[in-house]
This record gives C-alpha cells, structure tokens and sequence, in this order.
C-alpha cells in the first residue's frame, strides 16, 4: 500500500509543478543571438529598455545598476561547480515572474515602477528569445570567479566559447534619421 500512496503523492506533485506558470526546461543553444538580445533587446522595444541597462553582465560589456550583478550572482556558484544548466533554468524562470508595481519609484529605464524586472511577455520575447538569453547569461556570467588555469578544462572551455560570441552592432535609433553616407 506504501508504494501505491508514494506514486499518488509523486504525481500530484509533478502535477502540481507543472501548473506554476514555469516555462518548462531552458533549452537555448545560440548564443549570439542571446548575447544580441540582453544588449539590445528585442526589436518591438527600443533602447534602453534592455537586460543590459539594468544587470551588469561583463561578457555582455554591461554594467547597469538597478538589477542585479549576474557576475556577482553566478560566480561563485560557478567556482564551486555549479552546473551551468541550474543558471539556465534559473534565469529562464526569473523572466516569468512578474514585477509587482510598488509605491516606491525605483527609476527604471523604461519609466516603469517595480521591484522585480519586466517579464519575457512585457518585453514581447518568444521561448525560443529568453531561452537564448538565459542560456548566454548562463554560460557567460562570472567568468571572473573562474579559476585563471588549465587545470579546470570547464571553465577553459566557458571562457573559450563566451570569447568567441562577438559584441552584436547597437540597433539603429528608430528617431534618427537615415545615415546618408
């Protein structure tokens, strides 16, 4: 009967879990155009309401100040093994929670209110986006925090995949004219 009662509780879990509004798992695989889109956002908003403008994210050449510092987030968790997966998934679950408007003005770029950062629907994202995202912060956070040897081939290899993703060209200003040049 144990084992019976075990099931049921181990289903209704798993059921339970997947009702959360998670995303489901991460599964992003570019990493340029994850890097194209924490720096410069998506193409229906305009700079500056980027991942970039408010995280500061050193492979990303990104230094804002209102969000967190994923290097500082991420790297020690990285010097200490971490996989680089858990990161994934914890960023790509982060872009579904809601930031909740607050008394307090917190002088977001995008002139906004909060206390949590917009979600991938507030920014127009697809799955496909966030998870290229989650999966360039993911792999590229804290590379700081990383042993400087050879003797961790990881973290040689994160630091030689992450310098081969170029820094994409800064989208044109929808006000400024065309250069005529």
């Amino acid at each position: 009967m144990r084992p019976a009662l075990a099931l049921v509780v181990l289903v209704a879990a798993l059921v339970a879990a997947g009702c959360g509004g998670s995303p489901g798992v991460s599964n992003g695989d570019d990493l340029a155009a994850g890097k194209a889109l924490f720096v410069n956002g998506p193409e229906t908003i305009g700079a500056p309401a980027t991942c970039a403008a408010c995280h500061t994210l050193s492979e990303a050449n990104a230094s804002g100040t209102i969000g967190p510092d994923l290097d500082s987030g991420f790297g020690p968790a990285r010097a200490q093994g971490f996989d680089v997966n858990t990161f994934e998934q914890v960023v790509r679950e982060q872009m579904e929670i809601p930031g909740t408007p607050t008394d307090v003005a917190l002088n977001n770029v995008d002139g906004v209110s909060r206390i949590a950062m917009p979600t991938r629907d507030d920014y127009g994202f697809s799955d496909a986006e966030a998870n290229n995202i989650a999966f360039f912060v993911a792999t590229c956070s804290g590379m700081a925090f990383l042993a400087d040897s050879a003797e961790d081939p990881e973290a040689e290899a994160a630091r030689a995949l992450c310098a081969t993703v170029a820094d994409p060209p800064p989208r044109a200003d929808p006000e400024s004219p065309p250069d005529e040049g």
